[in-house]
Order: C-alpha cells, then sequence, then structure tokens
C-alpha cells in the first residue's frame, strides 16, 4: 500500500496519495507519517498547515523516520511552529545523521567543520 500511495504521490494524485498514507499513518506507519508531513508543509492534496506538518513529522520522528527527523530540525532551526533553538537543531540533525539520512550527514559535517 505505502507504494501505491508514492506512486499516487509521484503521479500528483495528491487525494488518493493523501487517502492511503492516512489509512497507513493510522497503523503508525512512520513513512506515511512523515509523508502526510510533508504534504501539509507544502500543501499538497491538502490545505497547508506548518502546524500539522509539524505534529506528523513530531510522531514519525518518535518512530525514529530520518526524514521526519530532518524536517523537524530544519523547522526548529527556522522557527517554524517552535521558537528557534539551535542546540535543539543539531541535536535532531544528529540524531537523523545517526539515522544515515545524507542531507543531515552533510548538514552536521558543516556544523562540525564550522564550530
Amino acid at each position: 500500500m505505502l507504494q501505491n500511495a508514492f506512486d499516487a504521490f509521484n503521479n500528483g494524485d495528491y487525494a488518493k496519495a493523501l487517502e492511503l498514507f492516512e489509512t497507513l499513518a493510522l497503523q503508525n506507519n512512520p513513512t506515511a507519517l512523515s509523508s502526510l508531513g510533508y504534504m501539509h508543509q507544502k500543501g499538497l492534496g491538502v490545505e497547508s498547515s506548518l502546524e500539522r506538518a509539524y505534529h506528523l513529522y513530531a510522531q514519525a520522528a518518535e518512530l525514529n523516520e530520518p526524514t521526519a527527523i530532518y524536517n523537524l530540525a530544519l523547522m526548529v532551526a527556522d522557527g517554524v511552529v517552535v521558537p528557534h533553538d539551535q542546540f535543539k537543531s543539531y541535536e535532531l540533525m544528529l540524531r537523523a545523521a545517526i539515522l544515515e539520512f545524507p542531507q543531515a550527514q552533510f548538514e552536521t559535517a558543516l556544523a562540525l567543520e564550522r564550530g
């Protein structure tokens, strides 16, 4: 079902993708929760809601979904929905990097290089 949701998303059928991701999210599928967060963040098939996106990313992060953890780190770094907190952002970024999310590994390396 997850692959069907991604296929619908990639084909621009956001209504079908939303339905499939929501069904999977009810089963605590971390990838579906993260994907729903992205859809809410970007307003794809739903009204854009940064608060809802943050909540969905947080749920997925509790299940160690690296993309969600990375997106939470960006939201915390930018002060979106929650106050800016560079230390919390770094902690989340490092967590995503440890889970082998490439963008998080890059951002963490840059932070370490800069000091």
